[in-house]
């Protein structure tokens, strides 16, 4: 994941994945769960990334 800057934002930037488009079609037809311990992980890092790096 890398991180690009666009004017006074960030965009995230993720690295493509073979499986994407059947992951996206699992979360919209509610079809995948998520860890949710491991999402709030997620998301700290990512906050992380954008407020000291």
């Amino acid at each position: 994941m890398n991180l690009r800057d666009e004017g006074r934002r960030k965009v995230f930037v993720f690295r493509d994945r073979a499986t994407r488009r059947a992951d996206v079609m699992a979360l919209y037809g509610d079809a995948t769960s998520v860890r949710p311990l491991a999402f709030a992980a997620t998301i700290k890092d990512m906050k992380g990334l954008l407020h000291n790096g």
